[in-house]
């Protein structure tokens, strides 16, 4: 009996990636919305709209109270705040005791109490038409502009009565644009003019003063005034950068320290974090995400070790993006357009663990075939696939487990069809013959995604695709209510259903013969990374980002060992790229290649292309093994279609998206990708990591 090989996820540290949990909303606040802020159970949400006057500059601003209830919606308590003026639209900050309301006339303070939210009093001459809040205790932190050259600390007296306490001025030459309170520290970025570039800088309470103690160089500039933003909570902060990752930092005995950087774990280009924010329990950062083409909150849990990506949060709807996300507890609250998405993380956020079936045992006893089809597992001398042959009618197998989300890819050789719109192709939540998603490789060169509903099938969508008698890597993604295709790891197609909630993965066939082989079963979603975060070591490197990729660039064939690596470390991932190899070195052996599971500058595998052969190798502590190699001449300036895997204990190596090169055993669980020259200068187009 063949067994699938199961991989455990990795638990991530502060530049680490693990296979998250994906959590679509729960609930939308019933109103439309401006700005909010919310804690625990309560939410208030702030609503500008002009008044039906004859003065066009009036508007009406009002704070509303909504309170969560048993089933988990949200309903309307009261208005707490109505002032008619003119649009302000400010964001309000709320604790589970405390809540600051930006109005036109001045900042308005709640308490709460056993008869619920009533007003308190706020002396007049520090009533400021605050602009940004921020509360936690008994302390208020608030600009009067979108970058003040300070900010003011309202704090409540022992009278009940809330006055200025403090001033925290901006650095000379600076404005405030973004602040965070914590309990006697507070943080303000700090933002000093076009291509200038920015910081942070932190407080702290010393008796009644507020003092500077630290200022965090992020070295982050723009061409034009973007709000970055900042996050503090006990000895964490959080800075987020311009078109570059979200900065980490911790304070120790020697002060606030540089911690590493949260990279985005699935990202197309330059990063842009919209919002960050840390609970007891949490760190969130908003961010766009290549797999579902929208924006999406990325949850981690802190370890000894640094961070865990344990969740993504997304709205079903994929035309929208979110605007802002806040998290309170283990409750996050998310803005798209007018509309509030709340999310609840659950206390277990373990997802199944990926699983691969090579069939290099000669069985595929696991699988629960279909009626109809002719399977066997067969070897062509080199390695084992499992063929289905008859091109008669239907055929599938279903893979044991059943999964929520899940993500089923394959290597898939469609070796006749018998008519025509005939088909090849996978399957997600499949529960029996009358229900389930899947996409179809026809015949009549298209990639078809498709649903069984109660036997009702209905086409969700429809490309363009080569279906020509050779190998092909289709994936099939069910995420939340996120349907996806992907063709050699690029996302080609995505529909949104909410039809089939669970159920298998699969193989599938209709009248058409067919090779399975290197079936990958995982919780998704996959995720990409073609430009992040790249470090180049040697030579010289140059990249470019376009359509079809990343192009990384090295022109000198003088230099030695010569990297640039991308992305987080990851257990499971695909390293793929059109290399040319564009001069060579007239002296040593020169050859480019692919790195997967770099750990350091001795330890990782790589393959290579060489003058006659393509070699798969691996460095442990700086010794060379062989690992496996094939034939291949190489011709200067022609590029070769190369894909380095690591899965598991698995590495392949495919050559124009045919496997030549198997290893089973590998060692090394975790680490880097990227790109490597050895006395070559080489060009690698179309460069793309995922972690299936």
């Amino acid at each position: 009996m063949k067994t699938l090989l199961l991989i455990g996820v990795l638990c991530a540290c502060a530049s680490a990636s693990a296979r998250p949990l994906v959590l679509e909303t729960q609930a939308i606040v019933p109103a439309y919305t401006d700005e909010y802020g919310f804690a625990g159970d309560e939410l208030i949400n702030m609503n500008t709209h002009p008044i039906e006057s004859s003065d066009p500059e009036q508007f009406r601003n009002t704070a509303s109270l909504y309170h969560r209830v048993a089933d988990g919606n949200w309903v309307f308590v009261r208005d707490l705040v109505t002032e008619d003026g003119e649009e302000w639209g400010a964001a309000a900050s709320m604790t589970t005791s405390v809540a600051a309301i930006p109005m036109p006339n001045g900042v308005r303070v709640f308490e709460h109490s056993a008869s619920g939210w009533t007003e308190a009093s706020v002396a007049p001459a520090s009533r400021i038409k605050a602009v940004r809040v921020d509360a936690f205790g008994n302390d208020i932190l608030m600009t009067d502009a979108l970058c003040s050259p300070g900010a003011s600390v309202l704090t409540r007296g022992t009278t009940g009565v809330w006055a200025v306490s403090a001033h925290l001025d901006a650095p000379a030459g600076g404005c405030i644009d973004s602040l965070d309170l914590d309990d006697g520290r507070a943080i303000v970025h700090v933002w000093y003019g076009d291509d200038v570039p920015s910081n942070a800088v932190v407080f702290e309470r010393s008796g009644s003063s507020w003092n500077a103690v630290a200022t965090l160089d992020t070295g982050s500039t723009s061409g034009a005034h973007v709000s970055l933003h900042v996050a503090l909570h006990g000895t964490l902060a959080l800075v987020t950068q311009w078109r570059r990752p979200t900065l980490i930092f911790r304070r120790t005995s020697a002060g606030w320290q540089p911690a590493g950087v949260f990279p985005n774990p699935d990202s197309d280009g330059a990063q842009d974090d919209l919002a960050i924010g840390i609970s007891d329990q949490y760190v969130v950062k908003l961010a766009w995400n290549l797999n579902r083409r929208t924006t999406v909150v990325n949850v981690y849990r802190p370890t000894a070790e640094g961070f865990e990506h344990v969740a993504n949060l997304a709205a079903p709807e994929a035309d929208l993006g979110f605007s802002d996300a806040r998290i309170y507890g283990s409750r996050v609250v998310a803005k798209t357009g007018p509309d509030l998405h709340v999310f609840d993380i659950p206390a277990n956020t373990d997802v199944p663990p990926l699983a691969q079936d090579d069939f290099e045992s000669g069985a595929a006893q696991q699988w629960t075939l279909m009626p109809g089809g002719q399977w066997n597992v067969v070897s062509n001398g080199r390695t084992h696939f499992f063929r289905q042959s008859s091109v008669a009618g239907d055929a599938g197998a279903i893979y044991p487990a059943d999964m929520t989300n899940q993500h089923v890819s394959a290597d898939i050789h469609p070796l006749a069809y018998n008519g025509n719109d005939r088909w090849v192709g996978l399957m997600t939540r499949y529960t029996d013959p009358s229900n389930y998603y899947y996409v179809t490789l026809r015949n009549t060169n298209t990639l078809v995604l498709k649903r069984i509903v109660n036997g009702v099938v209905t086409t969700l969508a429809a490309v363009g695709a080569d279906a020509s008698l050779r190998w092909h890597r289709i994936g099939l993604e069910s995420s939340g209510t996120q349907q996806s295709v992907y063709v050699d790891g690029m996302l080609v197609m995505q529909a949104y259903d909410a039809a089939l909630s669970h159920g298998h993965a699969g193989l599938r066939t209709y009248k058409a013969g067919v090779d399975f082989d290197n079936v990958v079963v995982s919780p998704g979603p996959l995720a990409s990374q073609v430009y992040a975060d790249r470090v180049a070591t040697g030579g010289s490197w140059s990249f470019e980002w376009y359509r079809a990729g990343t192009r990384f660039s090295q022109t000198s064939t003088n230099s030695g060992d010569s990297r640039a690596l991308s992305g987080l470390p990851r257990a499971d991932v695909s390293v793929q790229a059109d290399l040319s190899v564009d001069a060579v070195s007239s002296t040593g052996t020169p050859w480019a290649g692919l790195i997967a599971r770099y750990v350091d500058s001795t330890n990782y595998y790589y393959v290579t292309v060489r003058a006659n052969e393509i070699s798969l190798r691996k460095l442990t502590n700086g010794s060379i093994t062989v690992l496996g190699s094939h034939a291949f001449t190489r011709a200067l300036g022609v590029p070769v279609k190369l894909r380095l895997e690591a899965l598991g204990d698995r590495l392949r190596v495919y050559v124009d998206d045919e496997m030549w090169i198997e290893h089973a055993g590998a060692e090394m669980v975790a680490g880097k990708v990227g790109v490597m020259t050895y006395r070559a200068a080489a060009t690698f187009s179309s460069y793309l990591a995922i972690e299936p």
